[in-house]
């Protein structure tokens, strides 16, 4: 998730519920996460990238969960 010539600086994963922000994480550069998620809702995950010149790309999926 980089544009150019942009060398990533930091990654970041943020979750927030219906009742608002739960978690705000710094993540590694490459690799997996896997998350469980153990209640119903719909939660809202954002990746944020931060490049070396300053630059920032943002990513955002919805996931609802069900009983």
């Amino acid at each position: 998730m980089t544009g150019g010539d942009g060398v990533v600086a930091g990654v970041q994963l943020a979750s927030a519920s219906e009742s608002g922000l739960e978690v705000i994480e710094a993540i590694a550069h490459q690799g997996t996460r896997q998350l469980i998620i153990a209640r119903p809702g719909l939660f809202t995950f954002t990746l944020t990238v931060r490049l070396r010149d300053g630059g920032q790309r943002c990513k955002q999926v919805r996931v609802r969960v069900e009983e």
